[in-house]
């Protein structure tokens, strides 16, 4: 059974991928051929991204070794996870984290292994932002092995502390935009969210024995943000939080900055100065309606409404209007100003969950006068997420080798995986898939005046998607499906006749494997001897499979980890099975 029957409506992708599904039967009879150049060439690139892939893993288990880069690598390392992903995700006490952390380079240390594993998983996360090819994912990989083997021992009593979650909350982070094993995240901030639990995260220190303030902020961050991860991952999963409101009774984190909290009685900052966890606070404000929105996604129940719907959405709206008072009233003379990367960041969760609220009423199936509405909030936020987390250069002129990946959001959501990643994969098949509704629906004489703004994304989708190749992605489907459905978009625009349209598609298909297998080819061969490509791995060539649309295994997509074999759902089958109530076709 599809994990999108056993989870809720949070899979509305599902859906979306329906509505191409023209595409691959067009050609899907070429790609049947035993002998044909698109078969042949998947089937390669398939190999070569399994050699790619095994050399990548480090054995296991690994156990933490002292091992460490160079001085200046890893303050670089440590400067990127510090100066993005900490903004918004309070995890560490920064002051701390550094003193011990210049520490380990005294000569005759003898570093901490509890630290050094936090490090290491630091510096994986850093590794993403570095350089613009993701040249440390080896390392990132080795040092993420290292620190699922060090929480994975067996001394369980070791896992309750407050060192121990800040561990495990990085390990999450570093799987996720690492890409290591993220589709099961959902089930890992499960475990650290019962954990914390059972530590007494979920209540407020006021209500504990009286503890430092430095101690009762850590235990009200930490708690915060599970919270934060179990919302995002419940949503890319598709599965529930599993947590309502009435479970905790932890205040939001105090407006410290990191700073203050070593002094003696310290005050919390006026709520008009920004502090270090300014982003963190604001945002704490909007998870009650977010979990219900969470809540409405997941609900398997038949009373799901359109009305609740648009009453969740003025609750939305209301509390992101909230959010950006917050944020934008902060004095830049009363502290450092909130950093773009956060302000982006915190922008994108919004916006995800405002997305996905609306999206499960845009549906060609649907009355569209009917959700009119949600078809035009769908497709806006959807551009605001494009635009907001993928920033090519200026100077770029629309090829791959002239985007310059120097801003640190579109570096993550390029070289990373994981929910940033997801992001701009579902919001770009979303704006596809209204170009291909509005010129389905045209039934003038004259062509219809498709808006510029979403050419230019699907122009754009096809460059990061192949872009996101270069840097390390192995799995092609995404592209392919990119430049397929942009193909089948260009023909319906040009009016070519169904004939023609398969000619151009199995064409852009072949194109497209062609330049992927170069690319996975120039990646196996760097650091071979001449004239060994396959790394002693050949009997790992895959067989031609039998259906070409149920080989479109949709998990390899970077996008979810759910099974979307087209070939074995029903034609056009809106993903979430029965339609919510008062939703007509």
């Amino acid at each position: 059974m599809h994990k999108s029957r056993l989870f809720g409506r949070s899979h509305w992708i599902n859906g979306v991928v329906m509505w191409f599904r023209d595409v691959f039967e067009m050609i899907e009879p070429h790609a049947l051929k035993e002998d044909s150049k698109a078969t042949s060439t998947m089937r390669k690139c398939k190999v070569l991204a399994r050699i790619i892939k095994a050399r990548r893993s480090p054995s296991w288990p690994a156990p933490p070794t002292p091992d460490l880069p160079p001085r200046n690598v890893a303050d670089k390392l440590v400067d990127g996870y510090l100066s993005t992903m900490e903004t918004v995700l309070r995890i560490l006490h920064i002051p701390s984290f550094r003193r011990d952390y210049e520490a380990l380079w005294t000569p005759g240390t003898k570093p901490d292994p509890a630290f050094l594993v936090q490090l290491k998983l630091v510096m994986a996360i850093g590794a993403v932002l570095y350089d613009n090819t993701f040249s440390l994912r080896p390392s990132a990989m080795q040092w993420i092995y290292e620190g699922h083997t060090w929480i994975s021992g067996p001394e369980f009593k070791r896992k309750l502390t407050v060192q121990s979650l800040q561990t495990q909350l990085l390990l999450v982070l570093a799987r996720d935009l690492v890409g290591v094993d993220e589709g099961s995240l959902w089930i890992s901030i499960g475990s650290i969210l019962r954990a914390a639990m059972y530590m007494g995260l979920h209540r407020d220190p006021a209500c504990l024995p009286k503890r430092t303030v430095f101690a009762a902020e850590m235990r009200r961050r930490l708690w915060n943000t599970i919270l934060e991860l179990a919302l995002l991952h419940g949503m890319s999963s598709g599965g529930p939080i599993l947590l309502s409101l009435e479970d905790f009774d932890t205040a939001p984190p105090g407006n410290y900055d990191d700073d203050q909290l070593t002094g003696e009685n310290p005050s919390p900052m006026p709520g008009n100065y920004f502090t270090q966890s300014s982003v963190a606070i604001a945002l704490r404000e909007t998870i009650p309606i977010r979990l219900k929105i969470l809540r409405f996604l997941n609900d398997l129940s038949s009373h799901v409404t359109y009305e609740e719907a648009l009453r969740l959405d003025a609750q939305m709206r209301s509390s992101y209007k909230i959010l950006r008072a917050s944020l934008q009233k902060q004095d830049s003379k009363k502290g450092v100003p909130p950093p773009q990367f956060a302000i982006r960041i915190a922008d994108l969760f919004m916006n995800r969950f405002l997305l996905s609220l609306h999206v499960l009423f845009f549906s060609p199936l649907l009355n569209s006068m009917t959700y009119a509405f949600s078809r035009k909030v769908a497709i806006e936020t959807s551009l605001k997420i494009w635009h907001s987390l993928v920033q090519p250069s200026p100077t770029s002129d629309g090829t791959s080798d002239s985007w310059d990946l120097g801003d640190d959001l579109t570096r993550l959501v390029t070289s990373g995986s994981g929910f940033f990643r997801i992001s701009v994969n579902l919001v770009s098949m979303l704006i596809m898939a209204e170009l291909k509704l509005q010129l389905q629906e045209d039934d003038g004489l004259t062509p219809v005046p498709l808006r510029q703004d979403l050419l230019s994304v699907m122009d754009a989708a096809k460059i990061w998607t192949i872009k996101a190749i270069e840097r390390g992605e192995t799995n092609i489907k995404g592209y392919i499906f990119t430049i397929l459905v942009s193909t089948q978009i260009e023909c319906l625009i040009d009016g070519v006749e169904r004939e023609e349209m398969v000619l151009r598609l199995v064409s852009t298909a072949e194109a497209g494997e062609e330049r992927c297998l170069k690319i996975l080819e120039e990646q196996v061969a760097e650091g071979q001897p001449e004239g060994i490509v396959d790394d002693g791995m050949s009997h790992m060539a895959l067989s031609t499979p039998a259906d070409f649309m149920g080989d479109w295994d949709f998990s390899d997509f970077s996008m979810l980890d759910t099974q979307f074999s087209l070939g074995s759902m029903e034609p056009l089958a809106w993903a979430f099975g029965d339609a919510p109530q008062g939703m007509s076709s």
